[in-house]
This record gives structure tokens, sequence and C-alpha cells, in this order.
């Protein structure tokens, strides 16, 4: 049987995607006034719905594996603003899936003072079989 397990980061789960900051420093503040009525300071962002990759049929096929880091940049409104391969699976297939999925899935951006900011982050994406 083959499977895709994505990793969401900061909501770890089995088999759900990992989602996590590349760095502190890669947080800005936005322009972007405070939310009205914000109960909390802070919230982590966050992704709001994960799409699955789809796993390339040729890969299966081939027994391909590997794990795609792909670097997202949401803006304030949790938007991505740009999505890259930060570390590649070692197959540009098993790569381009997962960039497809980042870039379908939608994203909170983090909550600091009960302002939205912008920052830089990680989706990571297993592909196992």
């Amino acid at each position: 049987m083959h499977k895709v397990i994505l990793h969401l980061g900061c909501v770890l789960a089995v088999a759900a995607s990992q989602f996590a900051p590349l760095s502190a420093q890669a947080n800005e503040r936005s322009p972007i006034t405070a939310i009205s009525g914000c109960a909390g300071s802070h919230s982590d962002a966050a992704v709001v719905n994960a799409v699955p990759p789809d796993y390339p049929e040729i890969a299966r096929q081939m027994g391909l594996t590997g794990t795609s880091l792909v670097q997202l940049d949401l803006t304030p409104s949790g938007t991505i603003a740009n999505a890259s391969i930060l570390t590649s699976s070692g197959n540009s297939l098993l790569d381009r899936a997962a960039l497809a999925a980042a870039r379908a899935s939608s994203f909170r951006s983090e909550v600091r003072d009960c302002t939205p900011v912008a920052g830089s982050y990680i989706f990571s994406v297993a592909f196992e079989q």
C-alpha cells in the first residue's frame, strides 16, 4: 500500500502536516491594524486547510520516497507571497507535488500583540510507501 504522510508542525499529529516558523527574525510587523476585540496577545501561524499532495503515479511505480521541505512566505493576511523548495526530496516529481500541495493549502498568519504579522515557515511533506 502506498501512502503520503503530511507533517504539519505546530499542530503535529500522525499523518498530518508539519508547519513551523523558519526563523524568528523572518517575521515582521504588519501594517494591518490590531484585531478588533482581540482577547489574546499571541497565536502561532497555523494551517487552516492542508491539501494533500498527489503522489505522482510514475514515482509510486518506481518506489520513490522522500521528504520535501517547502518554504512559505506568508503575508499578514495569511496568503502565500512566495513558495519554494527549501530542501529537496531528491526527486523533482515529488518536489513539484509538495510545492503544489503547499500552494493549494490555506494558512492563518501569526498574531502578536493582537496584530497579524508576516513570516517565513516550513511546510514539510513526506512521501512514503
